[in-house]
C-alpha cells in the first residue's frame, strides 16, 4: 500500500512539473515571439552637439509606423527622472521640453517607445554643455593676460588682443554674419572661433583689422625666434610652441604633450586646435579637433588660398594650400596702428 501511494506520489510530482514547465514555456514562447516595430525610433530635429548651460531645448520623437500610438517616456545621465509624454494609445506626439543642466560634461537624453507584444525602441541624443564665458569650457588659455578688449560693433563681439601693434586677436574671430558654426553648434563661436572660406575670410574681420597676409605671419614668427630666415610661403621651423598655449577643454588637455613640442605661447596668440574643415555635397566636414590649428593669411594663388597651420607632434608652423571656397579655416585679425 506505501509503495502505491509512493508511486502515485511520484507520478503527480512529475505532473506537476510537466504542468509547470508547459507554463514556463508558454511565457518564453510568448517573450520569444514578441514583435519588432515598424520603423525606427528618431527624433524629428537633430540635438546639437555643444549646448549652453541651463539651454531648453525640444524633443519630438518619430519613425514607428506600426504599431501606432506607442507609449513614450524619457530618462537622463544627470538624474533619476522619467518622463512619460504619451501612455500607449493615448494623445500627444510625445514631445518634451528640457532644460539641460548648468554644470559642464557630457549627457546624455534616451528616449524609449514602448508596446504591449513589442520588443521597445530608443533614440538617444548625447551632446556637452558649455560656455562661452572666458575661463569656463575653455581654461588656460590666458586671453586676459597682458591683453587688450577689442568689441566689434556688428555684432558686439568681444575679443581678447595683444597689446603692442602690430595687434593680433588673441582669440579665433566669430563673426555672425559669416562662417560656419562648429559642428553647426552657435554656443561654440565665441568658444571656437567660426570657420570661413578663404573669400569670406577676406572681409570678415571688423573695421580697422584685416586678415593678416603671410608676411605678418613671419614677421611675427621672426620676432619670438630671434631668426631672420623665416621666408614666406615656407615651414617655420622649431617654433610651433611659441604659438601654441596649453588649455583645457571641460578639463581635458588640448593639445597632447610631445617631448619635441615646448608649449611657450610666447607669441601670445594663445592657438588652440580647433581644426579645420571641408565643405563637401553640401554639408561642412569637420576634421582635427585637438590635432590641428589652421588660420588663413590674405595671401592667395590662382583657386587657392595659403593658410599657416600647427600639428600637434610637430614643432614648425608649416604652410598650408586650401580651396578658395571649399576649404574652412579660423581667422585672426590684425590691426597695424
Amino acid at each position: 500500500m506505501l509503495d502505491k501511494m509512493k508511486y502515485t506520489g511520484i507520478i503527480l510530482l512529475v505532473s506537476a512539473l510537466a504542468v509547470a514547465f508547459s507554463s514556463c514555456k508558454k511565457d518564453d514562447d510568448e517573450t520569444t515571439f514578441s514583435e519588432y516595430m515598424t520603423g525606427t525610433l528618431r527624433f524629428t530635429k537633430n540635438v546639437n552637439s555643444f549646448l549652453n548651460r541651463d539651454e531648453e531645448i525640444t524633443l519630438t520623437p518619430t519613425g514607428i509606423t506600426e504599431p501606432e500610438n506607442i507609449g513614450i517616456y524619457y530618462y537622463y545621465t544627470w538624474n533619476s527622472d522619467k518622463d512619460t509624454t504619451r501612455v500607449e494609445g493615448g494623445e500627444g506626439d510625445g514631445t518634451i521640453t528640457i532644460k539641460v543642466p548648468h554644470e559642464l560634461g557630457e549627457y546624455t537624453i534616451t528616449c524609449i517607445g514602448y508596446a504591449k507584444g513589442y520588443y521597445q525602441s530608443s533614440v538617444k541624443a548625447t551632446f556637452q554643455v558649455v560656455s562661452p564665458e572666458v575661463n569656463t569650457t575653455i581654461k588656460d588659455a590666458q586671453l586676459t593676460t597682458d591683453s587688450y578688449r577689442e568689441s566689434d560693433p556688428r555684432d558686439g563681439n568681444i575679443y581678447y588682443c595683444t597689446r603692442e601693434f602690430p595687434r593680433w586677436f588673441k582669440m579665433n574671430l566669430a563673426y555672425s554674419d559669416s562662417g560656419v558654426s562648429y559642428e553647426y553648434s552657435p554656443v561654440m563661436d565665441m568658444i571656437f572661433g567660426k570657420y570661413y572660406t578663404w573669400t569670406e575670410a577676406q572681409t570678415a574681420c571688423p573695421e580697422g583689422w584685416e586678415l593678416p597676409s603671410d608676411a605678418d605671419f613671419v614677421e611675427l614668427a621672426r620676432k619670438v625666434s630671434g631668426k631672420d630666415d623665416f621666408v614666406e610661403h615656407e615651414e617655420f621651423k622649431d617654433v610651433a610652441g611659441e604659438f601654441m598655449v596649453n588649455a583645457l577643454f571641460n578639463d581635458s588637455r588640448m593639445w597632447e604633450f610631445w617631448p619635441q613640442v615646448k608649449i611657450t605661447n610666447s607669441t601670445g596668440l594663445c592657438v588652440i586646435p580647433t581644426g579645420y574643415c571641408t565643405d563637401m555635397e553640401g554639408s561642412t566636414r569637420f576634421s582635427g579637433l585637438n590635432t590641428y590649428a589652421a588660420f588663413w593669411t590674405a595671401d592667395d594663388e590662382g583657386d587657392n588660398g595659403f593658410y599657416r597651420y600647427i600639428h600637434v607632434e610637430n614643432n614648425n608652423v608649416m604652410i598650408g594650400k586650401g580651396n578658395k571656397e571649399s576649404f574652412r579655416a579660423n581667422v585672426r585679425c590684425i590691426r597695424r596702428k
